[in-house]
């Protein structure tokens, strides 16, 4: 199920390798962290905003040996004109997929407009620096906090990802713990939106595992059973 619409992503990867370096940095969007639980998760955003609507807004089919699941949680904070129920547009949106195995968040992302003319590209910037430190990687308006499973620095785009599907093929292995975000501009200086998600492709490669054990359990389990019916002739 495809969860999120490709971005042209600023990317900050932490470690899970290097727990020294992990715990030195956040990685969390407004302190909802992956792996969190659902009702982690809708505490968490109540604690962001007293006033946050919060709604399940999809969820995951049932498949062989695996029953239907919460997916995503949506959090909506002052919604805007233009949208209806889950689909209302807010000026802060925050969105958390989880497993259909783990049932725990796998991928969080974050949508936050500003209204016209109020926020300058560089203080967007600068928060995040403030919040990662210097990036690791600089091109045009796209930095890059970027470390592999050794903690050696990812000098370019290759964790850039805003995805996220089963399988999860195209997530690549050497991608630790990844905050990403993209800044969109408007004329001149100033910036109209901030995207921005952390996933763990570990999370994602350990969900997919699980999902096939539990597909092929029950496989397993019927192919058993049927070789005891026999054929009445």
């Amino acid at each position: 199920m495809k969860l999120f619409r490709q971005l042209a992503v600023i990317s900050f990867v932490l470690s899970t390798a290097n727990p020294v370096w992990a715990a030195d940095k956040p990685s969390d969007i407004v302190g909802i962290k992956l792996g969190m639980t659902a009702d982690q998760v809708r505490a968490a955003l109540k604690a962001h905003d007293a006033n946050m609507k919060i709604v399940d807004y999809a969820s995951w089919k049932a498949a062989p040996g695996v029953p239907a699941s919460l997916a995503k949680i949506r959090g909506c904070g002052t919604p805007m004109p233009g949208g209806v129920g889950p689909y209302d547009v807010c000026k802060d949106t925050i969105d958390v997929s989880f497993g259909h195995i783990s049932k725990k968040a796998l991928f969080i992302t974050r949508q936050l407009r500003f209204d016209r003319n109020t926020m300058l590209v560089k203080n967007v910037v600068d928060s995040l620096a403030e919040k990662f430190g210097a990036p690791t990687f600089i091109r045009d308006t796209t930095q890059i906090w970027a470390y592999g499973a050794d903690g050696a620095a990812i000098k370019n785009l290759d964790c850039a990802i805003s995805d996220m599907n089963l399988p999860f093929a195209e997530h690549r292995a050497h991608c630790a713990n990844v905050y990403s975000a993209y800044i969109r501009q408007a004329a001149g200086n100033f910036a109209t939106e901030m995207f921005v998600n952390i996933y763990q492709s570990k999370l994602f490669f350990e969900e997919q595992a699980a999902f096939n054990n539990a597909v092929n359990a029950d496989r397993a389990d019927k192919e058993k059973a049927a070789k005891e019916n026999k054929v009445k002739l």
